[in-house]
């Protein structure tokens, strides 16, 4: 497996095909097999673990999908590969943004194994005023991760809630309620993204209203209009979410009958 990851070579029966738009691009880890060794070393878990050093190699690659797949091991193997923190901050500058993108996305996980820097949270921090709305989503959805560290970056979370792009609004939705009781603080802002045009904005919405708990259940009215939401999804959104609020909550909204029972 470890000899797999200094493999360049490439699968490319397929090409013409994608090329053509007859089939979608096959994934880098079905044509490249350094790729497909990384994908494979993550997914072994802590049995995996031992070849952190040999996949953080892979964040040198030429190739820009070794550098991506090789991301997204480290990000999952858990302390032993957030210890390649520091070499993940250095693919934040990569000139391919799905690279600075997945960066983004692994330093947050590697926050998760370890301890968040105050260094990889202003490189993210960084990010969310990238050009491309990936790149900001993405480290709407890093700092997430970070803890305290975001809190430091909380009113440039709380205007990402109002970016044109519908990704990063939700982003940022998580990365606000993130930030503990100072996130809070901003309740109503996300309140007004229950509205929002993006269907996955108004779910982002509601379930971050939900994590504030008290705070979120301050706005029960607001989530119960959601009943008349044209899209089903929201409506059992808000639904589940006036029912997480508790009984009390519940019951002035929707009775006994009006609704089917959900899970908790």
């Amino acid at each position: 497996m470890k000899g797999l990851l200094a493999d360049s070579g490439e699968d490319k029966s397929s090409l013409i095909l994608s090329i053509a738009g007859v089939q979608p691009k096959v994934a880098a880890a079905l044509r490249k097999p350094a790729c497909a060794a990384a994908t494979a070393i993550a997914a072994m878990g802590s049995k995996g673990y031992d070849l952190a050093p040999a996949v953080a190699e892979g964040l040198a690659s030429k190739d820009f999908e070794v550098r991506i797949s090789c991301l997204e091991a480290l990000g999952s193997m858990g302390a032993e590969g957030a210890n390649f923190m520091d070499d993940a901050m250095k693919l934040i500058e990569d000139p391919t943004p799905l690279v600075t993108a997945t960066a983004c996305l692994a330093l947050g996980n590697m926050a998760e194994n370890s301890q968040a820097t105050s260094a990889a949270a202003e490189k993210l921090a960084e990010c969310l005023k990238d050009k491309l709305p990936t790149v900001r989503s993405a480290a709407c959805q890093g700092l997430a991760k970070m803890g305290e560290e975001a809190t430091n970056y909380l009113d440039v979370l709380v205007k990402c809630l109002t970016d044109p792009a519908g990704s990063v609004r939700a982003s940022a939705c998580q990365a606000v309620v993130s930030c503990g009781e100072m996130g809070q603080m901003y309740a109503s802002d996300i309140c007004r993204l229950i509205y929002d045009q993006d269907v996955n904005v108004r779910l982002k919405a509601v379930d971050s209203l939900v994590a504030m708990g008290e705070r979120g259940s301050a706005f029960s009215e607001e989530i119960a209009s959601l009943m008349d939401d044209p899209h089903p999804a929201v409506q059992e959104a808000g639904l589940l979410a006036l029912q997480k609020f508790g009984p009390e909550i519940s019951g002035m909204y929707l009775g006994d009958a009006s609704w089917p029972a959900l899970e908790q």
